[in-house]
């Protein structure tokens, strides 16, 4: 989790995601905020959260956000056992710009 970078000298995170026994080396020195630092806020305009989408559409739908060259054959291979598992499922994909590219998606969903 640490950019490697010389010129980045600190790391905003917490006890959860970086631990104080935690082997793994940084570049950066690590500021630990004692709550969570991933949070979220909603816009005060936001509408208040309705049921979940399955209980009106009839399936669970997985998701991940990440760049494809994130995407490894195990973690793949995984979607493809947790899809077939849970009946009716289906998993959305979104990547920075790889899935607008045809060939690439000839190759996922296949």
């Amino acid at each position: 989790n640490s950019t490697g970078l010389d010129c980045i000298h600190y790391r905003v995170t917490d006890p959860i995601t970086d631990p104080e026994e935690t082997t793994q080396p940084f570049a950066e020195a690590l500021i630990r905020l004692p709550d969570n630092f991933l949070c979220f806020t909603p816009h005060p305009a936001t509408p208040p959260v309705g049921p979940p989408p399955f209980e009106t559409n009839g399936c669970i739908t997985f998701g991940s956000f990440n760049s494809l060259g994130k995407v490894q054959d195990e973690c793949f291979n995984l979607w493809a056992r947790v899809l077939q598992t849970v009946p009716d499922s289906r998993i959305c994909l979104k990547s920075n710009v790889a899935f607008s590219m045809p060939y690439i998606c000839d190759i996922w969903y296949k």
